[in-house]
């Protein structure tokens, strides 16, 4: 496994439900819109332009000549993309609301289940999208790629330590771990052992204060959680990054111990209904709000 992959796996693991709940957001706006008949495909296309295109020429500075080469790239993909979408829009539904409800179970079977069922659906957009990065790639000269490299490990970097700014020495610091990461396994442990070392007692609790409240809030968006549950969470989020003797893969479960025990009986009922599908809240569409305004 690539040292980058290698990271951005162990980023995506920290925030999984977080990602998880992002996939089929975007999933079901496309669904809804499809509904409506107003493709997103022109504003979908502009937005990644500028997305891919700022952060390359950010990274690795590109000619004029590239950015248009590139332009076309995400315009084809973002177009076979939607089609894909409009076309499998009520398997996505049901496979988005499976996994959700899997993620609010905390059932490792369910979720894992669900995770298989949604991602085999999501491949065919996952090879579109990794075609077209490959087809972007081949655009950048040898050297843009290397300096593309580096500017990637960074911002990784920054990104496991999101909502905490780094210092020059930190970053550093974690980035000459980097070739330690050859072996999956163990280039993962010491890679967290190092990112661990690295970041102080402060900065670990604002970190854990931020994925505490980013996760309650997506495993029980149905109960809509008030600020002061949400921060009862993140207190304890507090506490468990102090005692080295909680494992980390035992900190969502009693996150979500602590949060479930706080739940008011109306909040309870709400997370046994369906998740609404375009942000309107649990259980409700975009056809019954039209009709109840």
């Amino acid at each position: 496994m690539k040292p980058l992959v290698l990271l951005t796996s162990m980023v995506c693991l920290t925030v999984v439900a977080d990602i998880s709940a992002g996939q089929i957001g975007a999933a079901a706006d496309a669904t809804n819109r499809s509904a409506e008949g107003k493709p997103p495909a022109a504003a979908a296309a502009a937005t990644a332009e500028f997305w891919y295109i700022t952060y390359l020429d950010q990274a690795v500075g590109l000619t004029d000549e590239q950015q248009d080469a590139m332009k076309g790239i995400i315009r084809a993909r973002n177009k076979a993309m939607w089609g894909y979408q409009v076309q499998n829009a009520h398997r996505l539904r049901a496979a988005g609301n499976a996994l959700l409800t899997a993620y609010r179970s905390m059932n490792g079977e369910s979720i894992a289940k669900a995770q298989r069922d949604y991602q085999e659906l999501q491949a065919p957009l996952h090879q579109l999208m990794k075609q077209a990065q490959d087809n972007m790639m081949e655009i950048l000269t040898v050297d843009q790629q290397a300096r593309l490299h580096e500017f990637q490990i960074v911002k990784a970097i920054e990104l496991m330590a999101v909502p905490v700014k780094l210092s020059e020495d930190q970053i550093q610091k974690i980035k000459a771990a980097w070739p330690k990461a050859g072996d999956p396994k163990a280039g993962s442990t010491i890679y967290d052992q190092t990112v661990q070392e690295t970041l102080t007692l402060d900065q670990k609790i604002v970190i854990a204060k931020y994925r505490a409240a980013a996760f309650v809030k997506t495993a029980f968006g149905p109960a809509k959680l008030t600020d002061e549950q949400v921060q009862q969470a993140e207190n304890l989020a507090a506490e468990l990054v102090q005692d080295p003797s909680v494992p980390p893969e035992d900190v969502r479960k009693k996150l979500s111990d602590e949060v479930n025990r706080l739940l008011t009986p109306e909040q309870q009922q709400a997370m046994q209904k369906p998740w609404g599908w375009n942000g309107n809240g649990p259980g409700e569409s975009g056809e019954s709000k039209t009709k109840r305004k």
